[in-house]
């Protein structure tokens, strides 16, 4: 409880955090949304590695603490040497702040029915054998990390584009940039999840396997990450899928969608713990994410095509080509 006391504090440095990348995201600032991040686990170890003789898992937290504030302090400096640092204060609840709050609830509603989902995952592991909850925490931190990389970065770089085209009312530019990138995601993700599945167990041994992780815990918790890392493509297509809907205005789709998701994950929990016990787990977030893509990307469709204007569009004049090049005063 104490060391939950300390890292409450992360919910304000991550909140202005995330406030202030979403600025700089904006703007396409996006090397400094990238690299701030860095500053977590930098000032981790240092803090833990000067402080753990006297202070013990203390420090592993203050540590922690102290990486989000210097990210934090990061994005502040970048963002006020930009001019845009907003300075907090208070108007009362006018109609802009009315109009966020609509579209905010959502959005968190259902972030929260998707991120629930690894909640239910561990209560349910938690009912099977001693020790299935620890295995299946520890075959997603390789793929949880993975998804967090890949996932962040692709989303907060698409989101202003898809937000320019759908203000433009680029519908076929946004359907033929997302199409693209989905494609792309899937065939690039073949060879990242080749590696996961098949050095699972060596990366696993590396990482983990000492003190009580015991070989067999190695092979047990290899296996989980086996069956977590068929979920790659499908998560970070609904990622950036979701984020095209907020673009769209879809939030209450983006509610849909977290629901979804939850009901799927939670029936085939249901159903695949009883074969396969915490394998079942892992098959069925795989298997969740698998029909969530398929809503989002339907979702997605139907949208473009209520959002569509009526009646053909009109055709631009065909731009003549240079010396191999586009006419710059044209295309500007």
């Amino acid at each position: 409880i104490s060391l939950f006391h300390v890292l409450l504090c992360l919910l304000v440095a991550s909140g202005i955090s995330a406030i202030l990348s979403a600025v700089l995201s904006a703007h396409e600032r996006f090397t400094t949304v990238a690299f701030a991040p860095l500053a977590v686990p930098a000032a981790t170890v240092v803090v833990f590695a000067l402080f753990f003789a006297r202070f013990g898992i203390y420090a592993l937290a203050a540590g922690t603490l102290a990486g989000f504030l210097l990210e934090c302090c990061v994005l502040v400096l970048a963002t006020g040497r930009l001019g845009l640092l907003p300075w907090p204060s208070w108007r009362g609840v006018d109609a802009a702040l009315r109009d966020v709050g609509s579209r905010y609830w959502p959005i968190v509603a259902g972030s929260l029915l998707m991120g629930s989902c690894s909640v239910v995952d561990q209560s349910m592991a938690a009912s099977l054998a001693g020790g299935n909850v620890s295995v299946l925490n520890y075959g997603n931190k390789i793929v949880a990390l993975v998804l967090s990389i890949v996932a962040a970065s692709l989303s907060t770089v698409l989101l202003p584009r898809f937000a320019r085209m759908i203000t433009a009312d680029e519908w076929d530019m946004l359907r033929q940039t997302f199409n693209t990138y989905a494609k792309l995601i899937l065939v690039g993700s073949i060879p990242v999840v080749a590696l996961l599945i098949l050095f699972a167990e060596p990366m696993i041994a590396l990482l983990f396997q000492r003190g009580a992780f015991t070989p067999e815990t190695t092979a047990a918790v290899g296996r989980v990450q086996v069956y977590l890392s068929l979920q790659i493509p499908f998560y970070v297509i609904v990622m950036i899928g979701t984020r095209v809907l907020a673009a769209m205005d879809g939030n209450r789709i983006v509610l849909r969608i977290g629901a979804v998701n939850l009901i799927a994950n939670l029936a085939g929990n249901v159903v695949l713990m009883r074969w396969f016990a915490v394998d079942g787990i892992a098959m069925s977030t795989s298997l969740a994410y698998l029909v969530t893509v398929a809503v989002t990307v339907g979702a997605i469709r139907a949208k473009m095509a209520e959002a569509r204007p009526a009646g053909p569009r009109p055709q631009a004049p065909t731009v003549p080509l240079a010396f191999g090049g586009l006419d710059r005063g044209r295309d500007a």
